[in-house]
């Protein structure tokens, strides 16, 4: 028997939770033992309760009540055995609730909050979240958060084909783990209810439309009262009943107020919440459902089940459940439109028989019941699918930075995945969604994966009543708690950063992007077959520039004979490195970054508008130390006071942004040298510049070169790391000794003779890097 776990915020009467219940009244319980729980069902004023409506198989915890009963004794036993952060996130009855409890698939139910308690405080073998909306078009949907957890759920569930892909079209990363399961119709218990008497109706005049629908913005009440005061001036007289939730107390009022405006009072009538719907959709001679956005409805479904026609706005579920002037009306979002269609369904008797007709005996249950069970039972774990071919993880510290290896190491992966690869990413960050748009196809790992990481952060009593762990674990966890008694150095790095080579283990090749990576030993001593340690700096420069790279750089040596390969990006940094390190020369490999050419290309067509007079430079980069722009603003003031014209863009951001800003103002250069930030797209101010200058203390290879001579643009660089290999001096740009006089000097003469600059960009128009070359490279690396 499969134990199923169902959880939602709350259970007021609206589609999604109507769904749901339906959902729980139709299960076989001879298969499934199923728990239900409510995070925080606090009084709402004008709402419906749907809890005494759920079948008494399914074993409910209503969080909320449940914490209204609690004694002095369940205080004390939440505070030794909860963290902080989980008593202020959640009821700790909720948490009770779930309490060494594991089920084969848990469900969290609904967009519209945060699915965060499935995701940290459920044990599941299968996740999956329920979305009722469209989330590409719904506003309340935040996407940051949600997609937060995205890794931590195995299933996407949506309740319409439509809204499936228009959410995929808006967030692809979600491709591979989204189905389809319509909302579910409890078909009986509708028949039955509409059955019964309604008096606050009776008399009124017809035709009659009903909305049901809580009052909400994307409902769009206002646009009903605006459409019934359209028909009113065409002389079409009829009666608008709507019920639903009146929570938004605001809204309702500017409804009100707006019947009021056209006369609409004994017309369109709030009726408020009403726990039996279907009576009034018994009476009613056709059911509107005209929101904003719909993924599946579940008052059309009801309303054709009960045989009356629906009048819908063009969703992307309401186009996937009517066939306009078939099964219903279809109309577009504005007021004319839907008073056109309105007006003809109310005039037009012959049609309204042909759409009853047509979806008389409408009953899609079993179909519906049956693709939950399929789910159920032929689901599986997403990062836990079978492949035969070889794991490859890549460790990248933060892979949300914008660095240029990290550029870099994105446009491998992608190569690697479209050649079928099976890469993987782990990072101390959790990836977000531009980074997610941009690793279609590529699974991430953070410390949430890492068993070690939640053993180190959960309470030792939590910990020592959990019987899924075992007693090394266990132990473990006392002797963290311990240590950190005695001594409060004691931190999460000596404690659980040992222990994520049992994680590393697990694939058979990792490739480390930064020579800085806190995970290298880690990455050292796993048993993965095949270790690989990018480095992307001029390592020997940058070893020594400081405390923290001596520090972590200290047992290189000894530290890189446990890796298969050590690339770098040119043959005077690879030799620099083995004069440090000569016992690792059979390592050591020479490669260059990918460039996305064609890409750097296409962006920089955008027009934009050049200063025709003077010599215009770009610098595109982070803006800290390694760049050396206290010296650039420096020898720029001096160029000013010598009267040379010429403006300086320096695009990027970076611990010292704020630092030379002032300083620029400082020396009031504000109209020769302007800080744009960090651009969406930096090649169209690459392409309009002159020079693309790069006068830093040191580097490795910078991709910004690469960039900039792509697009034909010549690069002033001071000669450090492994620019030399980059940049044909005289030919392709101009190489200078990393030295204040040298660099002014430099500037001078290019300033005095912009002719000099023509002839490079005359050079540049053959250029052209070779992707392809190095791709046969990377497959060297990896073994391909």
């Amino acid at each position: 028997m499969k134990k199923l776990l169902f959880v939602i915020s709350q259970l007021y009467k609206g589609g999604a939770e109507t769904a749901l219940v339906n959902l729980l009244n139709k299960l076989d319980y001879s298969n499934y033992c199923v728990d239900l729980l409510i995070l925080n069902q606090c009084p709402v004023e004008n709402a419906v309760s749907l809890v005494s409506n759920i079948s008494n198989n399914v074993k409910i915890c209503n969080a909320y009540a449940e914490y209204q009963k609690i004694t002095v004794f369940d205080r004390i036993k939440a505070k030794i055995m909860y963290t902080m952060v989980q008593k202020g996130a959640y009821y700790f009855t909720a948490l009770d609730f779930v309490k060494n409890k594991e089920y084969d698939w848990a469900f969290f139910v609904g967009e519209w909050c945060s699915p965060s308690f499935v995701a940290y405080e459920v044990k599941a073998k299968i996740k999956a979240v329920w979305i009722h909306s469209d989330i590409s078009e719904a506003e309340y949907f935040d996407a940051a958060h949600y997609f937060y957890f995205y890794d931590l759920f195995d299933y996407f569930i949506f309740v319409s084909k439509n809204s499936l892909k228009s959410s995929v079209k808006a967030y692809p990363f979600i491709k591979d783990k989204s189905v389809t399961i319509y909302n579910i119709s409890d078909t009986v218990n509708i028949k039955n209810n509409s059955l019964a008497p309604v008096q606050d109706i009776k008399n009124i005049k017809r035709p009659v439309l009903l909305t049901c629908a809580n009052f909400r913005q994307e409902k769009n009440h206002l646009r009903q009262v605006q459409a019934m005061a359209e028909l009113k001036r065409r002389g079409i007289e009829f009666t608008w009943v709507n019920i639903g939730a009146t929570a938004d107390t605001y809204l309702v009022s500017q409804v009100k107020e707006e019947c009021r405006k056209y006369g609409l009072e004994e017309n369109f009538l709030i009726l408020g919440p009403q726990s039996n719907p279907y009576c009034y959709m018994r009476t009613a001679d056709a059911v509107t459902v005209l929101s904003d956005h719909e993924s599946w409805s579940m008052v059309i479904s009801e309303a054709k089940i009960l045989g009356k026609p629906v009048i819908a706005t063009k969703t992307s579920g309401a186009t996937e459940q009517l066939i306009d002037n078939e099964t219903g009306i279809l109309a577009d979002f504005s007021v004319s439109n839907i008073a056109d269609r309105i007006e003809a369904f109310i005039t037009n008797k012959n049609l309204q028989e042909h759409i009853k007709k047509n979806i008389k005996n409408f009953d899609n249950t079993t179909e519906i019941l049956n693709s939950f069970y399929n789910l159920i039972e032929t689901g599986h774990p997403y990062k836990e699918e079978k492949t035969s071919k070889p794991k490859i993880l890549y460790v990248i510290d933060d892979i949300n930075y914008l660095g240029g290896a990290h550029i870099a190491t994105k446009l491998q992966i992608n190569r690697f995945v479209e050649a079928g690869k099976d890469i993987s990413i782990f990072s101390s960050a959790v990836p977000n969604i531009k980074i997610r748009k941009e690793l279609i196809g590529v699974k991430f790992y953070t410390f949430r994966d890492f068993k070690e990481d939640q053993l180190f952060n959960r309470r030792l009593c939590d910990c020592l009543t959990d019987p899924s762990l075992s007693g090394e674990e266990k132990k473990r966890k006392w002797n963290y708690t311990q240590k950190a008694r005695r001594n409060r150095a004691f931190n999460y790095d000596e404690a659980v950063l040992p222990y994520l080579s049992t994680l590393f283990s697990q694939f058979d090749t990792i490739c480390v992007m930064s020579e800085g990576s806190s995970y290298r030993q880690a990455v050292a001593v796993s048993s993965c077959k095949r270790k690989i340690q990018w480095i992307h700096t001029d390592y020997c420069d940058w070893k020594d520039k400081n405390d923290w790279s001596k520090k972590i750089t200290k047992n290189d040596g000894e530290l890189y004979k446990q890796f298969d390969k050590i690339v770098v990006l040119s043959d005077n940094i690879r030799d620099k490195f083995l004069i440090l390190y000569p016992h690792l020369e059979n390592k050591v490999i020479v490669n260059k970054n990918l460039i996305p050419t064609a890409e750097i290309k296409k962006k920089s067509l955008v027009t934009a508008k050049k200063n025709p007079v003077t010599i215009n430079f770009i610098t595109v980069g982070r803006i800290d130390y390694s760049k050396a722009y206290p010296r650039l603003i420096e020898i720029l003031e001096t160029l000013k006071k010598e009267g040379y014209n010429f403006t300086w863009k320096i695009a990027g951001s970076g611990n010292d942004y704020d630092y030379i800003n002032n300083l620029i103002r400082e020396k009031g250069m504000e109209k020769e040298v302007v800080m744009t930030g960090t651009l969406d797209n930096p090649f169209i101010e690459v392409k309009k510049a002159d020079v693309f200058a790069l006068l830093s203390d040191f580097e490795g290879i910078p991709n910004t070169i690469y960039e900039a001579l792509v697009l034909g643009v010549p690069v002033l660089a001071t000669n450090v790391g492994g620019i030399s290999s980059q940049i044909i001096n005289n030919q392709t740009g101009w190489l200078v000794p990393n030295d204040k006089k040298a660099i002014i000097e430099k500037l001078r003469e290019l300033l005095m003779h912009p002719e000099d600059i023509d002839k490079i960009k005359n050079n540049l128009k053959t250029y052209v890097y070779d992707n392809e070359q190095v791709m046969e490279i990377n497959n060297r690396i990896f073994d391909f």
